[in-house]
């Protein structure tokens, strides 16, 4: 849903969302512990995103929720 806000709002570039949802899916995929590494990689990717972000707390929000996802499948 932050994702589908953000290109709404144009929050990040329309590139870097269908990015994002490409990582999404391809962590879905993983197996557990790959998948826990490639969902904290693109937390941190976010966090450092955020602030280049026309819409900074929504990115950090996203990298909440990514990060939630990733300590979820341990």
């Amino acid at each position: 849903a932050y994702l589908d806000q953000l290109a709404r709002s144009n929050g990040l570039s329309a590139e870097r969302i269908a990015s994002l949802r490409q990582e999404l899916a391809s962590a879905e995929e993983a197996a557990a512990s790959d998948r826990r590494d490639a969902l904290m990689t693109l937390s941190e990717q976010l966090d450092r995103t955020a602030t280049s972000s026309s819409d900074v707390d929504k990115v950090r929000l996203l990298a909440g929720t990514v990060r939630d996802l990733a300590t979820a499948s341990r």
